[in-house]
């Protein structure tokens, strides 16, 4: 092979390196345009947070009575999610009693009863979280008690916040 017909064939692998066929640079995915963030909103304003305690909600005791089943806490608007980042229960008697969502009939543990006691049944364990746990939109926050024959009286804070879903 000559000089002349080195170059040549160099400059055509260089040309199709530098520029693919035309077979090759079609191609049916497009590049996606970048799509910008939405910008965290922090600290949420007053009117998307959420303050539940059961006062005010039940009997001046501050208690209510959690029979064996679900109660009910807050209903999460159908349009928002709620992030659940504190829970304070009150003594719960040794009894099985986990935060629950519950969505459609269908309850999701979000929080067991193993959680909800301290160590040696002192006090029970808060709940405290900077990310939280998140509710679906029209779902309910319900305490769940897994006995099959006892109740007790619970009281309970829950704060949180409404958030896109």
């Amino acid at each position: 092979m000559s000089v002349s017909h080195r170059i040549a064939a160099v400059a055509i692998i260089v040309s199709c390196l530098a520029f693919p066929l035309a077979s090759n640079a079609k191609s049916s995915a497009q590049p996606l345009a970048p799509r910008a963030a939405p910008l965290p909103s922090w600290p949420p304003r007053p009117e998307l947070i959420v303050n539940v305690d059961s006062t005010t909600l039940s009997n001046p005791s501050g208690g209510v009575l959690v029979l064996p089943g679900v109660v009910e806490i807050y209903t999460v608007p159908n349009n928002k999610c709620l992030v659940l980042t504190d829970l304070e229960l009150s003594d719960v008697g040794g009894l099985p009693i986990s935060l629950c969502q519950e969505l459609g009939g269908t309850i999701t543990f979000k929080r067991g009863s193993g959680f909800n006691r301290a160590v040696f049944q002192t006090g029970l364990q808060p709940y405290h979280s900077a990310v939280g746990l998140k509710f679906a939109p029209g779902s309910k926050v319900v305490l769940n008690n897994t006995s099959t024959s006892n109740g007790t009286n619970v009281a309970y804070t829950m704060t949180g916040y409404l958030a896109e879903p």
